[in-house]
């Protein structure tokens, strides 16, 4: 598909610049939307809680203040044993091996722990 058309007088530069322009314009509006906010300046919760920071740290997403620590903390309490230790081999902090050999289970449980873990993680925000 052809887009320039020179028979109506105009230049390629000047083409070429409209067009560049408004793609960058395009990228940047792109990275600056709402949804992508975290991906700026994202820190580990690991970091977070051996600094000390971790019971500071606030999202504000549109007027509604939510303080991470205390959601997480309520999340992984209603997890059992089995869920704790597939959502380690979910966040890659244990391999497969080690989680069946710490939970004394095969994989097909990890994995249904996992699954109830993405759940319980999805689901804590409704009512």
């Amino acid at each position: 598909m052809q887009v320039y058309n020179g028979k109506n007088g105009s230049k390629f530069g000047s083409f070429f610049k409209l067009k560049f322009q408004n793609h960058i314009i395009d990228i940047i509006r792109r990275e600056n939307a709402i949804k992508r906010k975290a991906n700026h300046c994202p820190e580990s919760y690991d970091n977070l809680a051996s600094n000390g920071k971790l019971n500071d740290r606030i999202v504000d997403d549109s007027e509604d203040a939510v303080d991470i620590s205390n959601q997480f903390e309520k999340i992984m309490a209603k997890m059992s044993c089995l869920e704790l230790i597939a959502f380690q081999f979910l966040l890659g902090k244990i391999t497969k091996e080690d989680a069946c050999e710490s939970a004394k289970c095969d994989m097909k449980q990890i994995l249904r722990a996992v699954r109830r873990c993405k759940n319980k993680l999805k689901n804590n925000n409704k009512p």
